[in-house]
């Protein structure tokens, strides 16, 4: 995955990212059956909808050749701090020419957020204008850019890196300038955030005419510990890693590059405990920040006052990307009484901001730590006032979440729990009157729910509030159902819903990979088979209990264990290079099966198995490419659509005497992508 920008306090090496686009998969279950019949109001403001959760995964390198080819428009979508940023840095150091001529694909890196603050100028077009598009757009984009080639006239191919679609000025809605970015000449990218993008609620989204990859996180267990053993080396790597699989607050957070980082920090400071919450996860952090950077305490360290700027920085700020130099100063003056106390010079230098002192615009390191500081300046207001503000935007998310979890830490859950029976009830009032809530894209139950989550906060800290929301989920299917697969539900709400009477809604519950490893190692060992095999679909599995229930007496249950992703490699080679069959097949099916095994099961001699290598994603091409002349139809099939088949292979079938093979050519995704 993508490293933190260099200004970041440990120096990680770079792991290429991984890129994900949801496809659409066949039903498997009745509960995602159910999904897919039409909505009514209820089901639609529960977030009911179909549920896109099979992926098709690619290196970044990869993606990277596609935007070389020619005139291919992108979308990055990842969270704050996933290497959005650091990704297109990499792509532009790739593929800048070392001799730029006629012809030569050239990238522009250009951050949008400095289309915010822009000089007037006479000889280029104000790219803020709606009507400058085309090659106008190009050159004022260029201009700005920078990158040592002229402007106008050019005679290269551009390659745009535009970063931060949510960072834009409103001059125009997200919608209006993705359609003027459509006409740059050549290819572009352009990143977001994942949560703005799913607010957006315009035609342009729905078009599918911009194809969107989403930066996916790294996986718990190896996959984070390998991240973090340049830093930390091999055991204290491993241990952090699972130190934040067993720790609900933190454990999502760990997928992340920059908040991974920031974890090592914290644990390099002290390895005895991780914090319980993220507020205090981003407290320790900020502290960790500041004593790398100024090891000795003192008269000068200035906790205190430098938190008191931070506070005030991020309350002007919002959640702007950055501002002018002069807002930084004016905060100072007003904690510190002058603009030149040494204080400012170690806020610079801390890396808790990053000061860019040729444009005099300044902004938080990372939006984590902005979103931290301002929920510390909202909590001195009223915490409804603030969920009445902010709720509807998707930005503010964590920052509520921050704010809840800060009030139950001083004492004030009753006003947490106050603030979120206030946004349930919105939710309530707004029920006949389907405009108010379709216009605003959200809906108030399901948020007060992943503040819950993300706050970490336990029942009893929210008295009333908690009982509301309880209440609130009640006896109705579809909002049950639409909880249960909400990833961001949290894992007590989950627990509950693992134990409702519709059989769906458990099973829902049981498959969602925001269920505690806790709960899932509980329900491993319950003795109805059909719970156990619902619990196995979980992803979040421990691999301890997979093992364990690889060898259950119950055949269907068996079947799960091998078939989760989470199965160690390991043991998936050892199944498949087993004498029972059944076992190997399911072995077939799993992604996660070491890529030997597969390639030995695909000369195997009876065709349901090399039906299920020839549909598996991690098959090696050489395997595919054998399969490609299968005798079997149905395996044939397969082969064409698996997004790892050659083009080589799919030529050949393009040409294929049955006409199944060749639709299924012309449907594959990769094949869509070389055309």
């Amino acid at each position: 995955m993508p490293m933190p920008a260099p200004a970041s306090p440990l120096e990680i090496t770079y792991v290429p990212a991984r890129l994900g686009t949801p496809v659409f998969r066949e039903a498997r279950n009745r509960v995602e059956d159910k999904i897919r019949l039409p909505q009514n109001y209820e089901a639609w403001r529960e977030g009911i909808a179909v549920q896109e959760q099979a992926w098709e995964e690619r290196p970044e390198p990869q993606v990277l050749d596609e935007l070389r080819s020619g005139t291919a428009f992108k979308v990055i979508l990842g969270e704050p701090g996933a290497g959005k940023s650091r990704l297109l840095e990499h792509w532009a150091e790739r593929a800048r020419p070392a001799a730029p001529g006629y012809g030569t694909l050239v990238p522009l890196l250009l951050p949008l957020r400095r289309l915010q603050h822009l000089p007037p100028r006479q000889d280029h077009p104000d790219p803020r204008d709606l009507a400058v598009q085309g090659e106008g757009l190009a050159d004022a984009l260029w201009a700005l850019g920078d990158p040592g080639l002229p402007g106008q006239g050019r005679s290269f191919r551009p390659l745009w890196l535009l970063d931060g679609l949510d960072e834009l000025p409103d001059t125009g809605s997200l919608g209006d300038w993705l359609k003027r970015f459509r006409t740059l000449p050549g290819a572009v990218t352009v990143t977001c955030r994942t949560a703005v993008w799913q607010g957006l609620t315009g035609e342009l989204v729905g078009q599918g005419i911009v194809r969107v990859e989403t930066l996916m996180p790294l996986r718990p267990g190896a996959e984070r510990a390998a991240f973090l053993v340049p830093a930390l080396g091999l055991a204290e790597a491993a241990s952090l890693a699972a130190a934040l699989d067993r720790n609900a607050a933190l454990a999502t957070l760990g997928g992340n590059p920059l908040l991974l980082t920031l974890a090592a920090l914290v644990w390099l400071e002290d390895k005895a405990l991780l914090p319980a919450s993220r507020a205090a996860f981003y407290r320790r952090a900020v502290a960790a920040l500041w004593k790398r950077r100024f090891p000795v305490e003192g008269p000068q360290y200035r906790t205190r006052e430098r938190d008191q700027v931070l506070e005030r920085l991020a309350a002007t700020m919002g959640l702007a990307p950055e501002v002018d130099l002069k807002v930084l100063e004016a905060c100072l003056v007003t904690i510190c009484g002058t603009e030149r106390d040494p204080l400012m010079e170690r806020l610079k230098a801390s890396g808790l901001l990053v000061v860019d002192d040729g444009r005099e615009r300044v902004s938080f390191l990372h939006l984590t730590l902005q979103e931290y500081y301002l929920s510390v300046s909202l909590v001195d207001t009223a915490a409804r006032a603030a969920m009445e503000r902010h709720w509807a935007d998707p930005r503010y998310e964590e920052v509520l979440a921050l704010v809840l979890a800060r009030l139950a830490a001083n004492g004030r859950g009753e006003e947490a729990g106050d603030a979120l029976a206030w946004l349930v009830r919105q939710g309530q009032a707004h029920a006949a009157d389907r405009a108010v809530l379709h216009r605003i894209g959200r809906s108030p139950l399901r948020t007060a729910l992943h503040l819950v989550g993300r706050s970490s906060l336990a029942p009893e800290a929210l008295g009333a509030g908690w009982r509301d929301l309880q209440d609130a989920v009640g006896p109705s299917f579809p909002r049950a159902l639409a909880i249960a697969l909400d990833r961001g539900t949290p894992s007590v709400m989950l627990e509950r819903l693992a134990a409702d009477p519709d059989a769906d809604v458990r099973q829902a519950a049981l498959r969602n990979p925001s269920m505690p490893a806790e709960a899932l190692e509980r329900l491993a060992a319950d003795p109805d088979a059909d719970v156990r095999r619902a619990a196995l679909r979980n992803p979040s599995m421990p691999a301890e209990a997979l093992e364990r229930l690889a060898a259950d007496p119950d055949a269907d249950v068996r079947w799960a264990a091998i078939g989760n992703p989470s199965m160690p490699a390991e043991a998936l080679g050892r199944i498949a290079d087993g004498l029972d069959w059944a076992m190997q097949r399911a072995a077939a099916n799993n992604p996660s099966t070491p890529a030997a095994a597969l390639e030995r099961l695909a000369d195997y001699p009876e065709e349901t198995m090399r039906r299920a290598v020839a549909m598996n994603p991690s098959t090696p091409a050489a395997a595919l490419e054998r399969l490609a002349n299968d005798p079997d139809v149905t395996v044939r099939c397969w082969v064409a659509r698996n997004p790892s088949t050659s083009q080589a292979a799919l030529e050949r079938l393009a040409d294929d005497p049955d006409v199944d093979p060749r639709s299924y050519v012309a449907w594959n995704l990769s094949t869509r992508r070389r055309c």
